[in-house]
């Protein structure tokens, strides 16, 4: 076997994971050079800025609502993901569950349209309140409330998914040996169930909480008032409605420093999130429940399959009408829904390219037979410690996003464009997309990292052994085994680039729109009709991407 030929094309895949982690720096860096030269002033009277009131209280309250937002979440979560696993039998399980690990992906303001049609002053939920008990709502849908409650719609979703994973891992044998020896509900929890919550917990809460902590779109149309806003929408009203740029900069630079011991910390569970191998559920153990526990498990589920299902449904129920046809022929909506779809697809390209050159390098350190046969042919992989630093680096600069989140990018490129200037609109164009491009490379590397390592395990000796070349091992080998990973992923990019409204929010203009930044301005502008009709299309059209995304995969495993 020819051990140079053989360790090529991992030498292939560094080179190419370490371009991109240099890439992804570099970009990073140029955001923060922006924010550092900026003209401050009154170097003094910027400095006691950061102590001002107002940003003292911004940052008191984004910590506030991220925290209730994360505990409420994971509690949930377990809750549900528990009642999921325990009752197989549910009706329409599988679909819930493919419903709820479509959440995260789903446009954050097409969920937030449909939570105040269910739970709004005029809403579905007043209408019942009223009709049986001739009283109002306790609770107004904007503010606290309604961020909390568009916060756990997304992540106590996400969470489910995570923890549904874990709870698939334990045997039924343990649960079956339980029940015979006759331990109760808590001993059996304490014992079987809750160590594998708690092995998730610390990488999901990180990760939860700082998805809240960086929220804009939700906190920007569910706030209601200046009290209720978090750092991300305080940097918008001051760079959008204030034009007030040293503001801007002292909570922009607030954020990132939160963000990034945040990122750290999640760095260091790096495994949290992936999804352990399953151990195939016989499910025999089920009746054994007392009729209690069965009745509680049916009730989380159905009420939670109610909470997820309504605001969809709503959305769908106020757009399907005579302007969903209507809008087709607006010259406006077409233009956004091109521009959309563009930037998408572009946004999925980048993506998948970094998120691959990093996932098969991060894969190729993690490795031993590869940093073995790597060491043989150059003493600079010889030792384990350079191996870590390089996997830290790679997976700190795949987080480039959570570090610098939607609107301190933003700002970046804004000021970037003051100094440079140019066409706008090309300039806004050339930003979503990069910065939609960021978005999606934590998940995909979380996606593919695992599979790229699986598949390495299987194929990578007698991929060596027949001195496959990087192109030939990639066509005959990689391909055909990421496939449906990597059509995920793609997936998951496509629609989260579709569905944001971060970046467009400082760029957006007459001239150029995406569907989310026109959906923002007829829900703004009270054009209830026309807004229901945009976010239909937007929610048909994740549901297209993740369907196709769904067959792909069907038709290779089948194949």
């Amino acid at each position: 076997m020819n051990s140079a030929g053989s360790v090529k094309p991992y030498r292939a895949m560094l080179l190419a994971g370490i371009l991109a982690g240099i890439f992804l720096i570099i970009l990073a860096a140029i955001i923060l050079v922006q924010l550092l030269i900026f003209p401050l002033g009154d170097v003094n009277r910027f400095a006691i800025g950061f102590f001002d009131k107002r940003i003292i209280e911004t940052i008191l309250f984004t910590i506030y609502q991220a925290g209730l937002s994360t505990i409420f979440s994971i509690i949930v979560g377990a809750v549900l993901a528990w009642s999921l696993a325990n009752r197989q039998d549910f009706p329409f399980r599988n679909a819930l569950i493919a419903l709820i690990s479509s959440a995260l992906v789903l446009p954050t303001l097409v969920v937030v349209l449909g939570i105040v049609t269910v739970y709004g002053r005029n809403g579905w939920l007043a209408d019942i309140t009223n009709t049986i008990f001739s009283e109002k709502l306790p609770f107004s849908i904007y503010g606290l409330t309604g961020i909390l409650l568009a916060h756990t719609f997304f992540n106590a979703s996400f969470a489910a998914r995570i923890f549904l994973h874990r709870f698939e891992t334990i045997p039924d044998e343990r649960h079956k040996l339980c029940f015979a020896l006759g331990i109760g509900f808590w001993r059996r929890l304490k014992i079987v169930e809750l160590p594998v919550v708690v092995s998730a917990l610390p990488g999901l809460a990180i990760t939860i909480f700082l998805l809240c902590f960086t929220s804009f779109a939700i906190v920007l149309t569910l706030g209601g008032s200046p009290a209720y806003n978090t750092l991300e929408v305080a940097i918008y009203e001051a760079i959008r409605f204030d034009f007030d740029l040293p503001r801007a900069f002292q909570l922009a630079m607030t954020q990132i420093t939160i963000c990034f011991i945040l990122v750290f910390l999640a760095n260091s569970h790096p495994d949290t999130l992936s999804p352990p191998a399953s151990v195939k559920r016989l499910s025999r153990y089920q009746h054994l429940y007392s009729s209690g526990e069965i009745l509680f498990q049916y009730t989380v589920i159905l009420v939670f399959a109610i909470f997820f299902v309504s605001p969809l449904a709503a959305v769908a129920v106020d757009g399907a009408g005579p302007q969903f046809v209507r809008i087709f022929v607006e010259p406006i909506f077409l233009r956004a829904l091109v521009n959309s779809i563009l930037i998408a697809a572009a946004s999925t390209v980048v993506a998948l390219t970094f998120s691959l050159a990093i996932a098969s390098a991060t894969a190729t350190l993690s490795l031993p037979v590869r940093l073995t046969q790597l060491s043989r042919n150059s003493s600079f992989f010889s030792g384990s410690l350079v191996s870590r630093i390089l996997a830290s680096l790679l997976s700190i600069s795949a987080m480039v996003y959570l570090v610098f989140p939607a609107l301190v990018m933003g700002l970046g490129f804004f000021l970037l464009f003051q100094r440079l200037g140019g066409n706008p609109v090309i300039w806004a164009a050339f930003v979503v997309t990069i910065a939609n491009s960021l978005i999606s490379i934590p998940f995909a590397v979380s996606i593919l990292r695992p599979a790229i390592i699986a598949t390495a395990k299987k194929h990578d000796r007698l991929s060596a052994s027949l001195g496959l070349g990087k192109w030939l091992r990639w066509n005959m080998v990689d391909w055909p085994a990421l496939k449906s990973d990597i059509t995920y992923a793609a997936a998951l990019a496509f629609c989260f680039s579709l569905g944001d409204l971060g970046v467009i929010a400082l760029f957006g203009s007459d001239e150029f729109r995406t569907l989310p930044w026109l959906l923002y301005q007829k829900f703004g502008s009270y054009r209830t009709q026309e807004a229901g009709a945009i976010a239909l299309t937007l929610l048909l059209l994740v549901i297209m991407i993740f369907w196709l995304a769904q067959q792909t995969s069907k038709q290779e495993k089948s194949g």
